[in-house]
């Protein structure tokens, strides 16, 4: 079988050699640790300064999930209790763990609300959320809620 390969053709030399290139390549690339999740490389030693943002995080995230934009909800806020008179606002970008509302009033950072949307039938229960921030926004104010617990999906639907 293998007599009539004739080693002195150097058309044969350039297919070994291609293969074994290829070979090399796939070793090299398919051992090669990728580190994605930070276990498979050495954390940056102290007082470098190097830091991967895609293996630490950066510095400036403090988002925790992905927030999406969509059609504006109004809905209405209310006191931690649920006593005093409540307001409208209305949500201006969600994730999975809190939402972005404008407001016509500044609320303190750390400040415990409940929020629910507005124009449903039955009105959907209450959802305790804490004001992250609050900034100066137009004519108004934009506050930015993290939920107390984790709502459903079907409620999360319910902010666009």
């Amino acid at each position: 079988m293998f007599a009539e390969f004739d080693l002195t053709q150097s058309h044969l030399w350039l297919v070994i050699g291609a293969g074994l290139l290829v070979f090399g390549l796939a070793l090299v690339v398919g051992t090669r640790p990728w580190a994605r999740d930070g276990e498979l490389t050495p954390p940056p030693e102290e007082g470098t300064g190097k830091k991967d943002p895609f293996v630490q995080g950066s510095r400036s995230e403090k988002r925790g999930a992905f927030r999406r934009k969509g059609k504006c909800v109004e809905v209405e806020l209310a006191d931690e209790n649920v006593e005093k008179q409540s307001w409208r606002g209305w949500v201006v970008d969600r994730s999975i763990r809190g939402l972005r509302v404008t407001v016509d009033r500044e609320v303190a950072g750390g400040t415990y609300l409940n929020v629910r949307v507005l124009h449903l039938d039955p009105p959907m229960p209450w959802l305790a959320v804490k004001v992250a921030h609050c900034k100066p926004c137009g004519q108004g104010w934009e506050i930015g809620c993290q939920f107390v617990s984790s709502p459903t999906w079907n409620m999360l639907l319910l902010f666009g």
